[in-house]
């Protein structure tokens, strides 16, 4: 992972071989083929943006990240039950 990523979700489609991850500091999601190894990038689309205003909180509380407060449109993640669609969810 490069520097200063930030990783708060995951999810396994075992049926493809793959693990899918969000990296909120770079609003990016990478696809890990899990026998390869090779990773793809998902990065650099609106929808993966947060809203200008949107702000997390875990338990209430305003998170913050390099002394801003957190912004993120990649957290959580998840798959359809047949893991056939992948959601994220944008504040």
């Amino acid at each position: 992972m490069p520097k200063g990523s930030v990783v708060p979700d995951l999810v396994v489609d075992a049926e493809r071989g793959r693990v899918y991850l969000t990296d909120v500091a770079s609003a990016t999601i990478l696809s890990v083929h899990i026998d390869s190894g090779k990773v793809r990038h998902f990065s650099g689309q609106p929808s993966l943006q947060a809203e200008p205003d949107a702000r997390m909180r875990v338990d209430g509380i305003l998170t913050h990240s390099h002394c801003k407060p957190t912004s993120t449109g990649l957290n959580p993640l998840t798959l359809s039950k047949k893991e056939a669609t992948q959601f994220i969810t944008a504040p």
